[in-house]
């Protein structure tokens, strides 16, 4: 496993089996590593070789700050065509121009996790295609439950908030790249609030933010240990998705859904563009979840037409339907 990193000895507090004499300034032997180098503008300059825990992660880079978007630096790589040797994990400790779905802003303060990777798919786009979509969300709540002992239990608000109760705790983000059928790579961006809970000016669809350290059981989680957690996960449910496909997947996404059985509102995107929702016109569709189907739709209890797409506002906090 290769690590790049702008700041060696703040890195070795995320590694095992790695101390700051190790270190090698500008020696990046692959194309792809010399290509995130390029791209983080000559930042991660120092690597290191280590022995890996497993064998799933082939480059990790650890970030003290940066002000390119990680999501989006891999999503370029990766669709450059320059090959990557296996998985590649990018964690920031801080950074700006970070942005969520629809590149809507996402604050990335320093104590909280901000990580993009990159993995190789090579897979059937019809047996694993819209798991590539619950997979980060799935794997961050793995992370959580595990650095919290279970204390915490997060949920997944459609499509891809991840909350407690109803306070938003982090989000994720997915671009797929396809030749044919086949899905050969991945790019998913994972946000999670640990010790800082961003101010907002709070909307219908996003009332509340919260952060791991301002919940009961979550107090000691570190940046280093959910690190670790959500690769660990992510391998893992990887491995299940080349296992199964997405049935086991869309289980879980089901199971922890905090949108099922509640009555929602829908919104086109570009209707709720105006800051006062009294604006916004006729919801796009409204009514109780009864569930969520395989592609991922919402089925809205007494209608036939399927909720596809759209921004979704949970109504009537703290009541559930049934």
């Amino acid at each position: 496993m290769r690590v790049l990193t702008d700041d060696p000895a703040l890195a070795v507090a995320f590694l095992r089996d790695a101390s700051s004499n190790l270190w090698h300034r500008g020696r990046n032997p692959s194309p792809f590593d010399r290509a995130l180098v390029d791209a983080f503008r000559g930042a991660p300059a120092w690597s290191v070789d280590l022995r890996p825990a497993d064998s799933f992660w082939s480059t990790i880079v650890v970030l003290s700050l940066t002000t390119v978007s990680q999501f989006d630096t891999l999503d370029r790589l990766i669709g450059s065509g320059i090959p990557f040797d296996g998985p590649v994990a990018c964690l920031a400790l801080a950074g700006a121009r970070f942005h969520g779905q629809r590149g809507r802003p996402w604050a990335a303060a320093r104590g909280n996790l901000h990580v993009s990777v990159a993995v190789p798919i090579d897979l059937d786009s019809a047996y694993a295609g819209i798991g590539l979509s619950m997979l980060p969300a799935v794997a961050a709540l793995d992370a959580i439950a595990e650095t919290t002992g279970g204390a915490i239990v997060p949920a997944i608000k459609w499509v891809n908030d991840l909350v407690i109760g109803e306070r938003k705790v982090g989000g994720v983000l997915t671009a797929a790249h396809t030749t044919g059928r086949i899905v050969e790579d991945v790019v998913w961006g994972i946000g999670i609030n640990i010790g800082v809970a961003p101010e907002i000016v709070a909307t219908p669809f996003v009332r509340a933010i919260t952060c791991l350290h301002a919940e009961q059981g979550g107090e000691s989680v570190t940046v280093e240990r959910l690190f670790w957690a959500l690769l660990a996960a992510i391998a893992r449910r990887r491995a299940g998705l080349a296992r199964s496909g997405s049935r086991e997947l869309l289980a879980e996404y089901r199971g922890r859904s905090v949108v099922i059985g509640r009555e929602v509102q829908v919104w086109e995107e570009s209707a709720c563009a105006a800051a006062d929702p009294a604006q916004w016109g006729t919801p796009l569709a409204e009514g109780v979840v009864a569930d969520i189907a395989e592609d991922l739709s919402l089925r809205l209890k007494g209608q036939a037409r399927p909720v596809t797409k759209g921004r979704l506002a949970l109504r009537a906090p703290h009541v559930r339907y049934s």
